[in-house]
């Protein structure tokens, strides 16, 4: 996780970055390339992110234990016999082969990411208020749509619901903005 995370936020600190210039974000790392990615950040935010990521190493634990849960149900049906030992490797093939379960936690994790590397560059740059932006397309759901309603909070802030950055829920496409 601990990749996917310093990509989401070398990608959050260059995109807010180019929103403060006013151009367009550019990031010269090839994607998947969690190393060269941190090799972008100025150092202060290198430092942030690594604290970041190790302060949310629990967050981390808890998706892997959810595999190893699974994974758990598929052996004690199969030792009390509710699972053919026959279907017993199909099942865990397909429980540590699940793509969409994947790509929704790789999203879901590059945009709590990116929402943390966004955040301290905005702080940094004297950013006081943000907004939570929401895609424009009928994909947003409701949810993020009344956050993006609520309009600003003060940076780090929580809107109603108690969230303080996307994601705000699996797959969420959101993003905060200066206010």
């Amino acid at each position: 996780m601990r990749q996917v995370w310093l990509e989401g936020w070398a990608i959050g600190h260059h995109a807010s970055s180019a929103v403060l210039a006013d151009t367009d974000a550019v990031w010269d790392w090839p994607a998947g390339d969690p190393e060269a990615a941190g090799r972008s950040l100025p150092d202060e935010q290198l430092a942030e992110a690594e604290e970041w990521i190790h302060r949310h190493a629990a967050a981390a634990q808890a998706i892997t234990t959810g595999r190893l849960r699974a994974l758990a149900r598929l052996l004690a049906e199969a030792v009390t016999g509710r699972l053919a030992s026959a279907h017993l490797a199909d099942q865990i093939r397909q429980l540590l082969g699940d793509r969409a379960w994947a790509a929704m936690t790789a999203l879901t994790e590059v945009v709590r990411a990116a929402s943390a590397g966004t955040t301290a560059t905005y702080r940094h740059s004297g950013i006081v208020a943000v907004r939570w932006e929401t895609e424009p397309d009928n994909l947003t759901c409701p949810r993020c749509r009344d956050l993006e309603q609520e309009g600003p909070v003060p940076i780090g802030s929580a809107w109603a619901d108690g969230t303080t950055a996307p994601p705000a829920h699996p797959r969420c496409r959101c993003y905060l903005s200066p206010a």
